[in-house]
């Protein structure tokens, strides 16, 4: 592959130049249940008002799922029926978590700019829809050329296994944003074949940990510290810590969550974890699914999903 050809541009985000560019996001998605679902509808509200194409990757069980999601948002969301953003979906054997779908779909991507069907990305957005989107947010690309960064997260941390403090600074995969060179730098480092160790397919347990500490915590150093940039604090502070809230990121940690998003507008909840947004019908999720016919959400078979990682 020519991995430069994904940065072969001319954009929607004017740059000091005067040109224009052009960004692409890219979600990686699972839509086992209904709340996923709604995740997924929210994130095409409000998380794509500063790109030109949405790519959804899911895997193969999902097609019928996408294809629905797909024909609704292109008939309901006015920045896709008017045609203003692209939004496609594509699904493949997913043998390698979210990073193979990203990957994935940014190889397919590539394939497309070649054959002249695209035209090609300057910035890569990479989303999964473990998350609710909870307003419009459109800071992540901006901060790439505000902070002239490679890599641009929504939120960072000082903590790893090993310790806490800056020499620990490491960024969430949740929802990352990257200019030519930053990708350059995901796809040499992320997108390995499925039989890879970094995969950690010996491990019974504590998988989970495993292909976080590989393909999170360590993405992170693969660029210098000047490079990265996380925009919230995952980090849960020491006096919020007790016996029933003692996880250590906002991910796990209802009551954080909840200053982060009264305090700093934080932009989104997880999809699964109990007292944050426990429901598909509570009130903070109507701004972005200001176009989603409810009525319809039982048409949906989930009958052939298969349970992630």
């Amino acid at each position: 592959l020519k991995k430069s050809s994904l940065s072969q541009i001319t954009h929607t985000t004017t740059t000091s130049s005067g040109g224009q560019r052009r960004r692409a996001l890219i979600i990686s998605v699972a839509p086992r249940t209904t709340k996923h679902v709604v995740a997924l509808w929210s994130e095409l509200e409000c998380f794509t008002l500063d790109v030109d194409y949405v790519v959804l990757s899911g895997p193969t069980w999902s097609e019928t799922i996408l294809n629905q999601v797909l024909s609704l948002a292109k008939s309901s969301i006015p920045r896709f029926s008017s045609g203003k953003v692209g939004l496609e979906g594509r699904v493949f054997v997913n043998d390698r978590y979210d990073v193979g779908l990203w990957c994935d779909a940014l190889d397919w991507l590539e394939s497309k700019n070649d054959d002249n069907h695209l035209p090609s990305f300057e910035q890569v957005g990479l989303l999964n829809d473990s998350v609710f989107a909870l307003r419009a947010y459109t800071e992540l690309f901006e901060a790439l050329d505000d902070y002239n960064v490679s890599l641009a997260s929504l939120s960072y941390s000082f903590n790893r296994p090993e310790g806490y403090g800056p020499q620990h600074y490491w960024v969430e995969s949740v929802w990352r944003a990257f200019d030519r060179p930053g990708l350059d730098v995901f796809r040499s480092y992320s997108c390995r074949p499925a039989n890879d160790p970094m995969f950690c397919s010996r491990k019974w347990w504590g998988k989970k940990g495993c292909i976080v500490e590989n393909f999170e915590r360590n993405m992170a150093r693969q660029f210098p510290q000047e490079q990265v940039l996380g925009l919230f604090s995952s980090d849960v502070p020491n006096d919020m810590l007790t016996r029933r809230y003692n996880f250590k990121t906002w991910v796990r940690h209802p009551p954080y969550w909840k200053k982060l998003v009264e305090e700093q507008a934080f932009p989104v909840s997880k999809v699964n974890w109990k007292e944050m947004i426990d429901s598909i019908d509570d009130e903070r999720l109507r701004t972005c699914t200001q176009y989603l016919d409810r009525s319809g959400l039982d048409r949906f078979d989930f009958s052939a999903a298969v349970t992630a990682l």
